[in-house]
């Protein structure tokens, strides 16, 4: 863990309150205070997006100062559980609301000294295009990558509350598969492909769990769907009016487009774009009852989602692969790994790699990635 920030229980604080003093790179100092019982702080070097790490520090070095030679802007770099911001400043909500939420989610465990859970909607199968986009059906470096980015980010946690954090996987696989053409045994290789990556790594803070374990007959979409009347829906209506359910929306149907590419061969523009909406409106209904689930069975957990989201709360928007706090995000079951000599990780399209500048490489008897 970097050494960009400090943070040292001081002794302070009335009503409950825990003072914590932030000592920075350059000698910027700034307090975060909690009302939680035990002493506690979460650093994020990396999945969050925000180059911060937050360690204990010996409690005697506390400023009598907070913030002596604090400055606005560089007050604001500094976060006390960084999560990364989709959009704009004006849009994201961390600061107004989420950073609360969080805090008060994070000192429940505390309080209770039970590890910080973490929930994470995801992993659900490759994309079937794997002619441009991905290199197969299977797990391969860029899942490789994905892994590794949680088990250190659960570790670094630890390290400075040591009962610990566990992220746990929830695949929906199962949710939209079908909407993509995506057959059933694929899903269940695909997911069986990531336990054997846990495993092979030695990954401690990595588990899984999914629809089955919920449900009791062999439709388990529909019976979620049921279960959380989202046939009533109006969909459109809520696309219309809530910004995050907009963005979704837009983002699978511009999913559709590339990863289900061979179905609309020698359709038209508007035929295209027509099926594309068709398919996100479906998959939104099941995201949504998918998300009620999470929500109903996790509502203790700390919820982290890689679509975008405002990150007000309940749930925070991630970075699962190298990227700018800005950047689109890229999920690994949509992208191809290449990687320089130096370590900098690529992620992108198959048809985008440049295959005059890196080698195909395998793993497991299958393709891996670029380097």
């Amino acid at each position: 863990m970097s050494e960009l920030c400090k943070v040292a229980y001081a002794t302070g604080g009335t009503g409950g309150t825990r003072v914590f003093d932030v000592g920075a790179a350059g000698g910027t100092r700034m307090t975060l205070t909690t009302t939680s019982t035990s002493e506690f702080s979460i650093g994020n070097d990396e999945l969050m997006g925000a180059d911060v790490a937050i360690e204990r520090a010996d409690p005697r070095e506390a400023s009598t100062d907070p913030f002596s030679g604090c400055t606005p802007s560089r007050t604001g770099d500094i976060k006390f559980a960084d999560l990364q911001s989709r959009f704009d400043a004006h849009t994201d909500e961390f600061e107004l609301k989420g950073k609360r939420f969080l805090e008060e989610t994070i000192g429940r465990f505390v309080d209770r000294k039970e590890p910080i859970t973490i929930v994470l909607p995801g992993f659900p199968t490759k994309t079937p295009n794997h002619g441009s986009k991905v290199l197969g059906p299977l797990s391969d470096r860029a899942e490789e990558l994905a892994l590794a980015r949680l088990e250190k980010f659960c570790a670094s946690i630890e390290e400075v509350y040591t009962v610990g954090c566990k992220v746990t996987i929830f695949s929906d696989g199962r949710v939209f598969g079908d909407l993509v053409g995506v057959p059933l045994e694929n899903i269940r290789a695909y997911k069986n492909g990531l336990k054997e990556l846990v495993k092979e790594a030695g990954h401690t803070h990595i588990q899984f769990d999914g629809l089955e374990n919920y449900t009791k007959t062999d439709d388990p979409v529909q019976e979620v769907l049921e279960r959380f009347h989202i046939n009533q829906m109006d969909m459109d209506a809520r696309i219309a009016n809530e910004p995050d359910i907009d963005n979704n929306f837009r983002s699978f149907s511009q999913f559709m487009e590339r990863d289900m590419a061979h179905r609309w061969e020698g359709k038209s523009e508007a035929e295209m774009r027509k099926g594309c909406d068709q398919v996100a409106r479906k998959m939104m209904l099941r995201n949504v009852g998918f998300s009620s689930l999470v929500a109903e069975e996790y509502s203790h957990a700390i919820r982290v989602s890689i679509h975008c989201y405002n990150n007000a709360g309940p749930k925070f928007g991630i970075h699962l692969l190298p990227a700018k706090r800005m950047d689109t995000p890229r999920t690994p079951w949509h992208s191809v790994i290449s990687e320089d000599i130096d370590g900098t990780v690529h992620a992108m399209d198959l048809k985008d790699v440049d295959t005059d500048k890196y080698d195909l490489v395998y793993k497991h008897g299958r393709k891996w990635g670029y380097v």
